[in-house]
């Protein structure tokens, strides 16, 4: 058992009930903050000092990822600091050990016995996050031009990823037949709504198909983002763009005009919708792409179907059942909106 005094068990390793009590400790932490705020997801928590953010994975299991072994998770650390400096150079610091020192003490950063890997984050500004200046109406125009300036930079940066046409295509195919499945065994009927726009994508790719090929053909698709939401972009004077998708280096092969549409798509569901016309103007000056309307209508479309999929999945899972309902009719409702779009 963890005791205000440390670990102290022999032979025998802290498991991750012992390390959250440590880390809830100020002593625990090279800083010596005054408080320490813990945050939970799914796949890890996070523990909030004045300054820093220190991020640990939980020891899970699912068909995404393997993180029951500590070298697992240091792994999975550095991958993660790898990626996200592509957009977030000066947030995330590096990896840090979470050691079992001489005192028989867990420390961070301590010289030791190595029980665990914690990533090293810049604190960034709450207020400054897209979704809070949305949520305050604080949202201007100059901080988007700004947003557009650093993802169309990050994208002419992003070398071209080869990639089979029907692969590319037959992905899409297969995530709608995985949306309608999820659907179908949702705690809710949604079947009037979802069943018209799944149909309306499939023309859509039967119809278009050339369309979505030729875009891998021009050499457009690159190693992006791969989760580009609002929660996930801090509007810094240099905007800053983190927490991107580590698990699934498949997931982040993406257009980024679909990049951008599930960005334009997610500011919506907030309630801003002019969102779209400044990002893919900055896009398409800084490229030379200029995706049909057509195009951009069907990936906020199918981002949209895939994001209400995924909110019937924590319903499914227990997760706080009010919250994800609400947030698969936002979902739904603009996967509807936008399915009109494409006709």
């Amino acid at each position: 058992m963890m005791t205000p005094e440390g670990w102290n068990e022999r032979n025998s390793s802290p498991d991750l009930t012992d390390k959250l009590a440590r880390l809830r400790q100020p002593d625990a932490y090279p800083e010596r903050p005054e408080s320490i705020e813990v945050l939970e997801t799914h796949m890890s928590l996070l523990f909030l000092t004045k300054r820093h953010v220190y991020k640990m994975k939980k020891p899970v299991c699912n068909p995404y990822v393997d993180f029951r072994t500590v070298q697992a998770r240091r792994h999975h650390c550095r991958e993660e600091v790898r990626l996200n400096r592509r957009l977030a150079v000066d947030v995330y610091h590096g990896i840090v050990p979470l050691a079992i020192i001489d005192s028989g003490r867990m420390q961070l950063a301590g010289e030791g016995r190595r029980v665990d890997w914690l990533v090293k984050m810049r604190r960034l500004p709450a207020e400054r996050m897209l979704d809070r200046l949305i949520d305050r109406d604080l949202l201007v125009a100059e901080d988007i031009d700004r947003l557009g300036n650093v993802l169309t930079g990050f994208y002419s940066r992003c070398p071209p990823i080869a990639l089979d046409r029907d692969k590319y295509v037959g992905r899409m195919e297969k995530a709608l037949e995985t949306d309608r499945q999820a659907l179908v065994a949702a705690p809710y009927d949604f079947s009037d709504r979802y069943i018209p726009v799944l149909q309306a994508l499939r023309r859509f790719i039967v119809n278009h198909r050339k369309m979505l090929e030729r875009r891998v053909a021009e050499k457009r698709i690159v190693e992006g983002h791969g989760d580009l939401r609002p929660e996930h972009i801090c509007l810094e004077p240099l905007p800053v763009i983190f927490d991107c998708l580590v698990f699934d280096y498949h997931l982040r092969l993406i257009d980024p005009v679909d990049e951008l549409a599930f960005l334009a798509m997610g500011c919506a569901r907030l309630g801003v919708d002019w969102v779209e016309e400044p990002l893919f103007q900055s896009y398409t000056a800084c490229t030379g792409d200029a995706p049909p309307p057509l195009l951009v209508a069907f990936f906020k479309c199918y981002r949209a179907c895939l994001w209400t999929r995924l909110a019937c999945w924590r319903m499914e899972k227990g997760e706080d059942d009010h919250k994800w309902h609400r947030r698969a009719e936002e979902y739904l409702r603009l996967a509807v909106q936008y399915s009109d779009e494409m006709t």
